[in-house]
């Protein structure tokens, strides 16, 4: 069960993720983002997504980009 203040603690992330979510989403469906990654190289929605959300790691892995955004699909992170 959750405490009070646990609740407490959830109800302020999501009222944060309510407010900020709309800025963070935004990036994926940007125009000037998908003229970015094409101009990067990176062919279509899925490269640009995890590129994007990959790039505050530096250059790492595929396999630190699977366990860090697990997702089952791995052939669209790789």
């Amino acid at each position: 069960m959750f405490s009070q203040i646990n609740l407490l603690d959830l109800s302020s992330a999501r009222a944060a993720w309510r407010v900020l979510e709309p800025y963070h989403a935004m990036i994926y469906f940007a125009p000037e983002a998908r003229e970015a990654y094409a101009a990067a190289g990176l062919k279509g929605f899925w490269m640009g997504y995890f590129a994007s959300r990959v790039a505050p790691l530096g250059a790492v892995p595929a396999s630190v980009v699977t366990a860090t955004f697990f997702d089952p699909r791995r052939d669209q992170e790789e």
